[in-house]
């Protein structure tokens, strides 16, 4: 369930049933400004990760591709991908399947999704 709109007056939520198992979601990254870092699924020593201390068991993907503006890269369901940028930030698409982000998986336990959205007057807060 998403919410998309909670007020005093109204709710409005999207609620997506599905048969059997989740296979998650497949999503393309698509790069806009600055360099965008991509870890997935492999091994190795990544030039640009920086890992914070303490969460080396959640960030399991060790393949880093770099994205400059203009180029995207598509993660398939399953896959658990994670980014980082550079010193100029970046500023990146991200298309799905379909918007469900409340059943995200998460490798680290102290990611704690909010489930309610507030939208107030068409605009997020």
């Amino acid at each position: 369930m998403l919410a998309l709109v909670q007020t005093a007056r109204i709710s409005v939520k999207l609620l997506v049933l599905l048969l059997g198992e989740d296979p998650g979601k497949e999503e393309t990254i698509r790069n806009v400004f600055g360099e965008l870092y991509v870890y997935i699924s492999g091994n190795g020593d990544p030039m640009h990760a920086c890992v914070p201390d303490g969460k080396e068991e959640c960030y399991t993907c060790r393949g880093e591709i770099v994205l400059e503006p203009g180029e995207q890269i598509t993660c398939l369901p399953g896959e658990k991908p994670w980014f980082q940028t550079g010193r100029t930030g970046c500023l990146f698409y991200s298309f799905s399947t379909v918007a469900r982000d409340d059943l995200d998986g998460f490798t680290d336990p102290g990611v704690v999704r909010s489930s309610r959205t507030k939208i107030d007057h068409g605009v997020p807060t």
